[in-house]
Parts: structure tokens; sequence; C-alpha cells
């Protein structure tokens, strides 16, 4: 049968795998983002909260940037077509269960 060393050795074995999962994203979003405006990129990442885990609203995005909340959907919508292209995409299509 399985023993409490099994157990403990599955469950660090799963977290390793967990961690080295997400730093290898990380890095691949931090490369799919550099193809993106400066300006872009960090709507990108206030948006989703790449960075703090904290999304904000588009009003929250626009109050920062000093722009509309339809300026930075367009915005967001123009950086989300570019990570899209098959180029950007096919670094992040491993990590999407």
């Amino acid at each position: 049968g399985a023993t409490l060393a099994d157990f403990v050795e599955n469950d660090l074995t799963h977290d390793l795998e967990e961690q080295v999962d997400s730093t290898l994203l990380e890095g691949e979003i931090r490369r799919a983002l550099a193809g993106l405006t400066a300006r872009e990129s960090r709507i990108v990442e206030l948006r989703y909260g790449l960075r703090d885990g904290q999304p904000l609203t588009l009003q929250d995005v626009a109050e920062r940037f000093g722009l509309t909340r339809e300026r930075i959907r367009q915005i967001e919508k123009e950086a989300l077509a570019k990570l899209r292209r098959p180029d950007q995409a096919r670094r992040l299509i491993g990590f999407v269960n």
C-alpha cells in the first residue's frame, strides 16, 4: 500500500511542477507583452492583474492614463489582437488546459 512518504512526495512533486509551470508562464507572458507598445503592455497588465493579481476596471485604468474608458477598451482590444497572432499565441497555447 501507499505510505505517508508516497503522499508527501507526490504533493511535493506536484507543488514543484506547479511552480515551474507558473515561472515558465510568467516568462512567456513577459515575452508576449514585449511585442506590444509600452502603453498596450501596461494596460493589459492592469486590466488582467498580471503583476499583482488584482485586475482593474476600464474606469480605473482610464483614470490612471487620463483617457476615456472607451479609449482604454480600444487599446486593450488592439493589444489582444496582437497577442492572438500565431507567432504570439503559439508561446502561450501550451499553458491552456
